[in-house]
């Protein structure tokens, strides 16, 4: 199956031909010599394009979409999205099983006979998440198979190219002939979805002829993020910000080495411009007690890349890695934390690839507990900021009118921002966002059953994703939303252009610059002059990280509009809090005239900007 979520570098030793060529001491010199030098780091590509930009055939894509969901190839009535469940993370884990029905194709191996024996484990399938495959072949069931989880095929444009070819499934060897993603299906029908065990092709099922390989390599390479990050992120959580600074510092996490801008390629600096994807010996599969084998099922010991394999694995992205556990190819870690404490341990400074970083730097990996909780939260960040920016894609679609098309993109978008605040809860991180996205959540969940208000309840949705977004990084990052970001560079800066409307459909833009006097977001909504009505620009702090600092928002309003800034978001209050089921009522009104500020500190986030968002700007004079 194609590269999944974390295994955090787990494939075999550093076995990239550089390294096999030179002496120890060359390779001790050349280490030393790239990890303290000081880097600057740009963004990684490794030829890869936009799949926004790079004239994408829509149509050839949702042929891909079709294909994936619905055609079972003549076979056991299984699809790829038998495994790969798109409101699982295009994953499959123990947790989601459990919610499935007895007769799922999952489980055709305890419901068709001819399958029964030799096809699946259907007890380390429903406990552990695992699959098993033939990956040696299929001429002696009994003992030829190894026992995997499931990898997602998110992102797949940015982790599947390397220098040695296309590197596909867990150990990189997942696709058969040319060993590339287009193929993989061919394999994947073979393995997983015959109706006996012959595995007779045109009886047992039939092979995806060419149309349906280019169709499903264009949905697959259309799913999730098309380029890498570009690390150093702006960061504003003090323990992700240690995080991150402890994942590039090849002297102490040694982290970026491996997962370069923690995506799936290794460093350019350190492996050559083309390395990409590279295979790893990192010694998962010397961890002792794994779940699995407590249990007393046979696990055959997986030897990785190859027949008879070289014992090593290919890298998985780490950006999707948060919500996509377990980790490795085994499954055998539950938690990120966990995860990245394995690289603290003995199987993994013990094994080929820790020896070989440990000759390189002077010593192996030894984080103290901290510093563990500190990485992780980095990588808990970067995939809630990942889930956001899926989430705001879904719901923009959705916004289209497509009935059938856009409720499914409203439920997707549901379950995303269920993952968000699950990742973000797991690590204790964010808790303001995490409030935010819980109101984006009510209403994204009002979205899906309300028809005249369904517009602005999606679109209500989107504001306030992007105000859970802004809690975690300053705006103007580089990686937040590279494609969305529809402006023009001056310098440093991105510039970018409000969508001049009017009246309550007035929208809102981000720009992406900070006020220093409070280091608080700019938010500035802008309408052309019509009548005596100007622009309205409104400075609103959205940092605040308690629910007294949150009252103490002040505004600075300028308007020749006389209408009662207190009668005016009295009314829009009423608005809102209909299209809310009535569960805030009309208290939320309460205004001080004297002030200006809010007195009741326990409105719903995203009130005021709601009330000016339906047209009510506040007269200071009024």
């Amino acid at each position: 199956m194609p590269p999944r979520g974390l295994g955090i570098m787990d494939r075999g030793g550093l076995r990239s031909r550089p390294f096999q060529q030179m002496g120890s001491q060359m390779q001790r010199a050349l280490w030393l010599a790239i990890l303290l030098s000081v880097t600057l780091f740009a963004p990684f590509a490794l030829g890869q394009v936009s799949f926004r930009t790079a004239g994408i055939d829509e149509r050839l894509v949702a042929k891909g979409r079709e294909i994936f969901f619905n055609e079972t190839f003549g076979g056991n009535g299984r699809t790829c999205g038998t495994c790969h469940r798109e409101e699982d993370n295009f994953t499959i884990t123990p947790g989601f099983i459990a919610t499935l029905p007895p007769h799922d194709p999952l489980f055709v191996a305890e419901t068709n006979p001819a399958l029964r024996r030799n096809f699946e484990n259907p007890k380390l399938m429903r406990e552990f998440g695992l699959i098993l495959e033939n990956l040696d072949g299929f001429d002696d069931l009994q003992n030829r198979f190894v026992m995997r989880g499931v990898p997602h095929v998110l992102g797949l444009r940015t982790s599947v190219a390397s220098r040695d070819g296309s590197r596909t499934g867990w150990s990189g060897d997942g696709a058969p002939g040319d060993r590339s993603l287009r193929s993989f299906a061919t394999g994947a029908v073979t393995q997983h979805f015959p109706r006996t065990l012959k595995r007779i092709a045109g009886v047992d099922f039939r092979l995806p002829n060419d149309a349906e390989l280019d169709a499903l390599e264009a949905f697959m390479l259309s799913l999730g993020r098309q380029r890498d990050l570009a690390l150093p992120l702006e960061l504003k959580g003090t323990v992700a910000r240690r995080g991150q600074e402890i994942f590039r510092d090849n002297t102490l996490g040694k982290c970026n080495i491996c997962h370069f801008n923690a995506g799936a390629n290794a460093d350019p600096a350190i492996f050559g411009p083309n390395a990409g994807n590279l295979n790893f010996n990192t010694g998962v599969e010397g961890l002792p007690d794994q779940p699995a084998r407590l249990t007393g099922e046979r696990v055959p010991r997986d030897d990785g890349l190859g027949t008879p394999g070289d014992e090593t694995f290919n890298t998985p992205s780490l950006v999707e890695a948060a919500d996509s556990g377990p980790f490795f190819h085994n499954n055998s870690i539950q938690t990120i934390e966990g995860s990245v404490s394995f690289y603290n341990g003995d199987s993994f400074n013990n094994s080929p690839a820790g020896q070989v970083l440990a000759n390189a730097t002077g010593s192996g990996i030894n984080l103290d507990a901290t510093q563990v909780v500190a990485v992780a939260a980095f990588l808990r960040v970067i995939n809630a900021l990942e889930n956001i920016t899926e989430t705001i894609a879904l719901l923009e679609q959705a916004l289209i009118p497509n009935p059938g098309a856009g409720n499914d993109k409203v439920r997707l978008a549901l379950e995303e921002t269920n993952d968000t605040i699950r990742v973000l809860q797991g690590g204790a991180l964010h808790p303001v966002a995490v409030n935010f996205l819980q109101e984006a959540r009510n209403s994204t969940t009002s979205a899906r059953r309300r028809g005249a208000a369904r517009q602005r309840l999606i679109q209500r949705a989107i504001r306030i994703q992007r105000m859970a977004r802004e809690e975690l990084i300053e705006f103007k990052s580089r990686s937040v939303e590279p494609a969305q970001l529809q402006g023009k560079e001056s310098g440093s800066k991105q510039v970018m252009r409000a969508e001049p409307v009017f009246g309550q459909k007035a929208t809102e833009r981000f720009i992406p610059t900070v006020d220093k006097r409070r280091e608080n977001a700019k938010r500035v909504k802008v309408a052309p002059s019509r009548g005596n009505q100007t622009a309205v620009r409104l400075l609103v702090p959205l940092a605040a990280t308690t629910a007294e600092a949150d009252c103490k928002r002040s505004v600075t309003v300028k308007s020749e509009n006389k209408i009662s800034c207190r009668s005016a978001c009295r009314a829009a209050i009423r608005e809102w809090s209909l299209e809310t089921s009535g569960r805030y009522g009309s208290g939320w009104a309460n205004w001080d005239n004297a002030s200006r500020k809010w007195t009741d500190c326990k409105r719903p986030p995203g009130i005021f900007e709601y009330c000016v968002a339906k047209g009510a700007p506040c007269n200071p004079k009024t």
